[in-house]
């Protein structure tokens, strides 16, 4: 009987005769190639199998990964688990044996490389945990800079313009699930996956002050929007399905709204800073007067989390999006949807509005490397994006809509050029060992070779 979900992980042996296969419900099978018969079934992890690789030089030896962070090996003729490793904190999602079958690398979600020696079953080496991928992005208001949120907890700064490196904020201790930037007061806040909001001081990378944490007001889940308000305010929400407005001045929590079995979906700031709009994932729009904290109007038609909010340059418009790729411009002043567009099946990562050949229209930018723009008559575009690094999974707008920021899996972040697709600049962070040269070395496998090439060395034979 075959897999009954996913497939994650496949591997021959030496001899093309056996094929492993892992699932995601943690399902190892071994199957013999010319009959096409399974000829064994082991529940191998208690969560999704990443990886599975039969020994280079023995086909009753193979080795398995997954989401319950250990590493298996397993003897077919035994029908058995022979050695269980845990030393990983996080998915095991890879693991590859050395050539000579003696020694085999693992990786995983805890950012580490490990080597194993297969005669003592014990790590013998380990390169530093590193990511450079990035979960969020927002440019400055004067659109000279760029911020990215990292998954390794960093939050990184760059100029636009040349695509330096400015500074890097290190302080958090989980994933950086939302930036802001205010440029007027050199602030940056940051909100991350270990339920803290950061101020920054942009020119001097020093962090300034952590609101509310630990105390009652605290966000209790990740922190997935920020927005700099009027007056010194920061507005923040979280999966713990609350919106705070916070006093930047006295780091004090003036307001919490609560909603209860839902959270917020996407937020944003008229330019004019005098409005808030908040999307939920029930698919509800809300508008906030910043002044007052009232709430000026409500809507919902559609049962889909708002994936995406922005508003026009004049402030007077606002542009929606939901999960189900459906884009409504919203008249704020008569509370009503002027016009509704669709992206079919594609994610939309991003609306906002742009100007082009004197036209203002809506730009949608979706996960399948392009730029979906609508011009306010009605005429639809296409506009492919050159030169692309991947499958956009985060994106930003410049404040003027002229200049795009995506990043994909990778961590590589590119800009375009709007109204053309055209690639303007790519970002990548230094890696770790960056400039690290390997030449006459002795006492390196193969694999740790590789391995500290992935991470920026460089082999000179």
């Amino acid at each position: 009987q075959g897999h009954e979900g996913w497939v994650f992980s496949l591997s021959f042996s030496n001899d093309s005769n056996l094929l492993a296969s892992g699932d995601r419900a943690g399902l190892l099978k071994i199957w013999d190639v010319n009959k096409g018969d399974c000829v064994r079934t082991w529940n191998g992890h208690s969560g999704s199998v990443r990886a599975v690789e039969f020994h280079p030089q023995n086909k009753q030896i193979l080795v398995s990964s997954g989401h319950d962070c250990s590493i298996k090996l397993w003897n077919i003729d035994s029908n058995k688990t022979t050695e269980i490793l845990k030393e990983h904190s996080n998915w095991v999602r890879t693991v590859k044996f050395n050539p000579d079958g003696m020694s085999m690398a693992s990786g995983g979600d805890d950012y580490t490389i490990k080597f194993w020696d297969l005669r003592t079953k014990s790590v013998v080496n380990e390169l530093e945990g590193y990511t450079d991928r990035v979960k969020c992005l927002a440019f400055s208001g004067n659109n000279q800079i760029l911020v990215c949120g990292h998954e390794d907890s960093r939050v990184s700064l760059w100029d636009s313009s040349s695509g330096a490196l400015i500074r890097e904020f290190r302080g958090h201790t989980n994933w950086i699930w939302s930036i802001a930037i205010n440029v007027q007061n050199k602030l940056l806040a940051s909100g991350s996956s270990d339920c803290s909001i950061k101020l920054w001081d942009i020119s001097t990378g020093k962090c300034l002050r952590t609101l509310a944490s630990g105390d009652d007001n605290s966000h209790s889940n990740r922190v997935t929007f920020l927005v700099f308000g009027l007056n010194k305010k920061l507005i923040s929400s979280s999966d713990d399905q609350t919106l705070k407005i916070w006093d930047l001045a006295t780091g004090k929590c003036l307001q919490t709204f609560y909603r209860e079995n839902a959270s917020v979906s996407s937020m944003s700031i008229s330019p004019d800073c005098k409005i808030l709009a908040i999307g939920w994932r029930d698919g509800l729009i809300q508008l906030r007067e910043m002044i007052s904290e009232q709430l000026i109007w409500e809507f919902s038609d559609e049962p889909h989390s708002v994936t995406s909010l922005n508003f026009s340059s004049n402030s007077k418009t606002l542009i929606s999006c939901n999960e189900c790729g459906i884009i409504k411009i919203w008249d704020i002043y008569k509370k009503s949807v002027t016009k509704t567009f669709e992206v079919r099946d594609e994610q939309v990562v991003l609306v906002g509005s742009f100007e082009h050949q004197n036209l203002i229209g809506i730009v949608a930018i979706s996960a399948a490397e392009r730029i979906e723009a609508f011009e306010i008559q009605g005429k639809k575009f296409v506009v492919p994006l050159q030169k692309t690094s991947g499958k956009l999974r985060a994106a930003a707008l410049s404040k003027d809509g002229k200049i795009l920021a995506g990043t994909n899996r990778r961590g590589v972040v590119d800009l375009w050029e709007v109204s053309t697709g055209r690639s303007v600049m790519v970002l990548n962070l230094p890696k770790p060992y960056e400039g690290m040269v390997i030449r006459d070395v002795k006492g390196l496998l193969p694999s740790q070779k590789t391995s500290l090439v992935a991470l920026g060395a460089k082999e000179i034979p």
